[in-house]
């Protein structure tokens, strides 16, 4: 049997699908899923199981998306550090809802150098960060100036990204 259709939009299938698989993860599903491998006798349901199965798909789904991200400005760096950071900020925010990824945001990065703790012998405790991010919303002084940040992780050393030694990065949504 041959389907056709006309007037698709892919994106809100997509959209649709990726919701689903968030749909299907939250509290009451997911729990419903891991008691039926448990019932099935699969050894590990977070890795074997259908459960598992989905979870693994989820993390390739959050890798490829990720995987997309480019600069939205002509001026924004391109070096590999701040893609690098900008892909793994984008890919946890994936892997908690994968539904997200048509969510309109951008992942602001910034460039962390000579933070205290990088890379010295006897270093303790955490970086010395000082300063306030600053952004112009447009022309007139009077506008709002106010910033929401997400939760960020910054790296004190060089990381790896699969392979190649990346330098940290402040990242945020």
């Amino acid at each position: 049997m041959t389907l056709s259709f006309t007037g698709v939009d892919q994106n809100q299938w997509f959209q649709t699908c990726l919701n689903a698989v968030d749909s299907f993860l939250s509290a009451s599903d997911s729990t419903q899923a891991f008691i039926l491998d448990e019932l099935l006798g699969t050894q590990n349901p977070m890795t074997d199981g259908y459960l598992g199965q989905v979870l693994d798909a989820k993390e390739s789904l959050a890798d490829t998306i990720s995987g997309t991200v480019a600069p939205i400005l002509s001026t924004s760096a391109s070096d590999a550090s701040t893609k690098a950071s900008a892909k793994n900020k984008f890919r946890q925010q994936l892997l908690n809802q994968i539904g997200s990824a048509y969510a309109a945001s951008a992942v602001v990065v910034y460039q962390v150098t000579d933070v205290s703790g990088a890379n010295q012998p006897g270093a303790a405790g955490p970086a010395d960060l000082y300063g306030q991010p600053q952004g112009v919303i447009s022309d007139n002084a009077s506008a709002n100036q106010n910033f929401t940040l997400s939760a960020a992780r910054i790296p004190l050393g060089q990381v790896d990204d699969g392979g190649t030694p990346v330098d940290p990065r402040l990242s945020f949504f």
